[in-house]
């Protein structure tokens, strides 16, 4: 009876595990750290210019206010704005109203109108010395050095409010959710007191509880929780809790100067001092400084204004322009060191997670293993016995009793989970001529290992020999080039998989062929890749469906059955598509060439670029635990959602067209809508550049343009711009005419967008030119026919 319900409980508990078993497993599962950001460093205009303020307007234009007028910035160029207007002129701070941005300055208040695209000064009598403006509504309220005043835009008046502020110089403006106006001076806080429409200071209390009087309120924000309100200024940050009167110094960023304050991705508050930026969370403080070892730190320490935008990326402008930090959900890159903590490098060629959800990372210096509470442990040969065998780990394979296999250049490796060694072994065919010390494959089948060696060809080994001591294992059979009844065209093995019916599927280095060897009839077929598809066979996976996958430069062959195939080739780029790496990823396959990684549905088989970082992976692998790809690099891992080609849709289309001499843009919609495009004279040149408005530094987009008389005309001539260039120019075009230029992402799967172009007739073509030629030849004639007549008349007489 005792036992009966010790087994009925164990049951219970069973079930119960079973039930929340994927949600613990998730959530304790080993994962990634928090990576430090990577800056993306810009200057503006190419020379050194400082960035006094940053603003995204409602068309997704980032917007840049500098010590040397106003910029706009694409994703890839910056573009000055009004440069012969504005030249000089310091912007502080830019609000957007009715298609027109209001720009505060040191010479007053200006306007921008984005249908004429030029800037001029706003027509009433505005303050100079701005430093900040908040729109309300129908009004905009500009501080400045010279105090503090509300503007009506409907009724184009401007009403004066400086009385009653602590101090004259107003440097920030805040409205909370409650709709309660703080103003920050240079000796203290107001707020707006409705009764009395005036602003009343307001006093601070100091740790000691005594009043404080002098307060350089420099920067306001109010927490995401809506709760508080911070305060910074010179060496000091202060939390405000209107609903108790409480002040709380923050000592978190020392007594460092806050320029600017802002809030961050989930509860984090970004902080733009004059000793970098500072990242406080409830975890603690991050700092941001530059180092000039380092290309991805910050270019400058001076930080005068720091921003968050809707893709949760971190801007922050300096002396020097400003630079760009990634904060995606979709994207993120951990460089080793941040994982390991240590400088030594690895090159990752394969990654696996394993049934008890520790996370491996295998390259050329040894495999790093995540444990269940995220500690690394980094696996290496040493001359101690039972380690490693060899740095060198070409792949990972999990056995059906979940032991842990490494193939690697000294034969292979079975993980002792309990002490953290390592059981080797080298396995050598019966007649002792092939051993299999540098291996490069590992897969079983119910009873065997297959494994698969360069220069010794493919082995097959019971299991069940691994159990005994000795570490030189004899195969049960051994197909290489010199098994004449099953051959192999070579013993240079470089990969094997398993489709669903068993057969193995064998790809050697240097040949052509891709073979396939059915154990249940010991048949070999040998499929032709090179004369199938015109390139060399490289890698070889098998995705869900158990179909075999085998990438060629540019492209990728399906085996799905008994010599069924399909072709699949990538959109032209104009950069080395060499395939490194390719691994399943849904119901499709994730390909990784030398210069792009590409998505083919299982389904479509359509091939799609990817919008992520152009760089060299060796490894693809789907963490299904945490809905993650994985793509392994040379000292990093990229942690891409398996979902970013849907929730990051802006790499697909382009949604802005804009001329690069300030004369305004063309916005995609109004193209679609009609709008009558750009005219040219004849020999004259146009410049447009082009923007997906996506300016996440992890994500690199590429466009493809060309000229042509009709929209349908898409098929052959396309221009591949390189990377980091997004401008195109036609110079002194020759023939007259209407065009249409087509521009699209390279590798996007959209229609490409048409901007009409009309190229005016030469001078000599005019009408007015036509009309003077037919004159003049109607006045020759005439004069002609007079002539004729006179003579004919003399010679009569």
């Amino acid at each position: 009876m005792r036992t009966s319900s010790w087994e009925h409980l164990l049951k219970i508990v069973c079930i119960i595990l079973a039930m929340i078993g994927p949600g613990w497993k998730a959530f304790s599962a080993p994962q990634l750290p928090e990576p430090e950001f990577s800056w993306k460093n810009v200057t503006v205009d190419g020379k050194k210019t400082a960035v006094f303020c940053i603003f995204r307007d409602s068309r997704g234009i980032m917007w840049l206010g500098t010590n040397s007028g106003l910029y706009f910035y694409d994703g890839i160029t910056t573009h000055p704005i009004g440069e012969t207007e504005i030249f000089g002129t310091q912007v502080y701070s830019i609000v957007e109203k009715d298609d027109r941005l209001f720009i505060g300055s040191n010479n007053g208040l200006l306007t921008y109108d984005y249908a004429t695209g030029q800037v001029k000064e706003c027509d009433i009598d505005s303050p100079k010395e701005i430093r900040t403006l908040l729109l309300i509504d129908d009004d905009i309220w500009i501080g400045g050095l010279n105090g503090i005043c509300k503007f009506s835009i409907n009724s184009n008046v401007i009403t004066d409010h400086t009385k009653g502020l602590p101090h004259k110089s107003v440097y920030s403006i805040l409205r909370d959710s409650r709709g309660i106006l703080y103003v920050g001076t240079y000796n203290g806080l107001a707020r707006w007191d409705i009764n009395s429409e005036m602003f009343q200071p307001l006093k601070v209390k100091s740790e000691d509880n005594r009043l404080s009087t002098r307060l350089f309120a420099n920067c306001l924000l109010e927490s995401q929780d809506k709760e508080n309100i911070y305060i910074g200024g010179e060496g000091f940050l202060y939390k405000y809790t209107p609903a108790n009167d409480n002040w709380e110094k923050i000592t978190l960023v020392g007594n460092n100067n806050i320029k600017s304050l802002c809030n961050g991705d989930n509860g984090h508050i970004l902080i733009g001092t004059d000793d970098g930026v500072f990242d406080m969370s409830r975890g603690g403080v991050k700092q941001y400084r530059h180092d000039s070892r380092q290309d991805l730190s910050v270019a400058d320490n001076e930080i005068w204004c720091i921003y968050s935008d809707s893709q949760n990326n971190v801007w922050a402008g300096h002396e020097r322009g400003f630079s760009i930090a990634s904060n995606s959900r979709y994207l993120r890159t951990i460089e080793l060191s941040t994982l390991v903590h240590s400088g030594e490098g690895n090159e990752i060629h394969s990654i696996y997670r394993d049934s008890k959800a520790n996370l491996w990372f295998a390259g050329n210096n040894g495999v790093i293993c995540l444990s269940y509470d995220s500690t690394p442990h980094w696996y290496r040969h040493t001359g101690l016995p039972n380690s490693l065998s060899h740095n060198r780990v070409r792949a990972i394979h999990e056995d059906a009793e979940n032991n842990i296999w490494f193939a690697t250049d000294a034969g292979i490796n079975r993980f002792n989970r309990d002490n953290g060694s390592f059981d080797v072994f080298y396995i050598v065919d019966k007649q002792g001529e092939h051993n299999s010390n540098w291996v490069y494959a590992l897969i079983e089948d119910d009873t065997h290992f297959w494994i698969g060696s360069f220069l010794n060809g493919l082995h097959y080994v019971d299991k069940r020999k691994f159990n005994s001591q000795d570490k030189t294992i004899v195969s049960d059979l051994s197909i290489n080039a010199e098994n004449k009844s099953l051959e192999l065209s070579s013993n240079l093995v470089n990969d094997i998989v398993k489709d669903h019916e068993g057969n193995i599927w064998i790809l050697l280095f240097r040949d052509n062929t891709l073979t396939r060897f059915s154990p249940s009839s010991n048949e070999i077929i040998k499929y032709d890749i090179f004369d199938l598809t015109g390139g060399y066979p490289a890698n070889i996976s098998a995705d869900n469906h158990g179909r075999i996958w085998c990438a060629f430069k540019g492209g990728v062959i399906i085996f799905s059955g008994k010599d069924k195939y399909d072709i699949v080739k990538f959109p032209h780029t104009n950069s080395d598509e060499t395939v490194l790496a390719l691994g399943k990823v849904g119901n499709g396959m994730w390909i990784s060439t030398q210069s792009n990684v590409w998505g083919v549905d299982g389904q479509t088989l359509e091939a799609n670029l990817l919008p992520i970082p152009q760089r060299s992976y060796t490894a693809v692998y789907e963490d299904t635990l945490s809905n993650k790809v994985y793509l392994g690099g040379t000292d990093e891992i990229l942690e891409v959602a398996n979902n970013v080609t849907e929730n990051s849709t802006d790499y697909k289309t382009i949604s802005m067209i804009l001329n690069d001499r300030g004369e305004g843009y063309l916005n995609l919609a109004d193209i679609k809508g009609g709008i009558k495009g750009k005219t040219i004279p004849y020999g004259g040149s146009i410049t447009l550049v082009v923007s997906s408005l996506d300016y996440s530094p992890e994500s690199v987009h590429r466009y493809m343009y060309k000229l042509a008389e009709s929209e349908s005309d898409t098929i052959d001539g396309w221009v591949v711009m390189p990377e980091g260039t997004n401008t195109i120019t036609f110079f002194r075009s020759k023939k007259m005419g209407d065009y249409n230029v087509l521009v699209k992402a390279v590798g996007s799967p959209m229609s490409p967008i048409a901007v009409p172009l009309t190229v005016k007739s030469p001078v000599a073509l005019s009408w007015w030119a036509v009309i003077a030629y037919i004159s003049i030849a109607i006045g020759i004639l005439y004069w002609i026919v007079w002539y004729m007549r006179k003579k004919n008349s003399r010679t009569l007489q």
